[in-house]
């Protein structure tokens, strides 16, 4: 099993193997995103802030079960002592993924930023196209995605049909991702089990990831940005 060399800290830059998919993750990166995840939900939740596991972290919570170690043919077999991956960090996944109301944009914007470093941690933030992250430091990228979703109708401007869940910006991977979706698909919120903590999910979490990942989502593949276009 590849492993890094010397463990990344928060003066270090991330793991060298950190952004290849055909490596499994270092587990202090996989300890850094459980600290970010866990101050991340910390800050929401005590804000009241609606919120949810997406993209990779709910596939992780969801499908790593469902699979055994032959399922990554890309990783190394040997030396591993459990079935398959528990509900957790997809074994070659790089960073954390979660869904946020916009309506939690301002409070996240004023405050989430101090509530990081009280914690020893980052806050990235880009006003200008609402996207935040939360980072183990200004050198050591490892991050949690926090995605604010608008919702058509709710005082918000937008030719979509009501109740439309949608975002301000999208990344060029998205392409290969399910965008907007109905608030139907996400509420009432559910929840799933992510590296031993419990996080908020959509309502059906295996209809949302089938809408994310096409019929094939329980098939691991290397990276996710790779498919087919939808």
């Amino acid at each position: 099993m590849r492993t890094a060399t010397k463990p990344c800290t928060k003066a270090t830059r991330r793991c060298a193997d950190a952004r290849d998919y055909e490596c499994e993750l270092a587990e202090c990166c996989r300890q850094h995103l459980r600290d970010l995840m866990a101050v991340t939900a910390e800050f929401l939740n005590r804000n009241r802030i609606v919120w949810w596991a997406d993209y990779g972290t709910l596939m992780g919570a969801v499908c790593n079960p469902l699979t055994t170690w032959a399922d990554y043919p890309w990783l190394d077999q040997d030396g591993r002592d459990t079935p398959g991956p528990a509900a957790g960090i997809i074994p070659h996944d790089k960073d954390g993924d979660i869904g946020v109301v916009f309506s939690g944009w301002d409070v996240c914007r004023r405050r989430f930023g101090e509530h990081l470093t009280t914690r020893g941690f980052h806050r990235y933030m880009n006003s200008n196209r609402h996207s935040m992250k939360a980072r183990v430091s200004a050198t050591n990228d490892t991050n949690v995605d926090m995605f604010f979703w608008r919702e058509s109708g709710i005082r918000e401007r937008s030719k979509l049909p009501m109740g439309t869940m949608y975002r301000d910006k999208y990344a060029g991977v998205d392409k290969y991702k399910g965008r907007q979706f109905h608030r139907d698909m996400l509420y009432p919120l559910s929840t799933e089990t992510w590296e031993g903590m419990t996080l908020p999910a959509p309502h059906d979490p295996e209809a949302f990831l089938e809408f994310r990942y096409g019929p094939d989502w329980r098939t691991p593949v290397m990276a996710n940005h790779k498919g087919i276009p939808r």
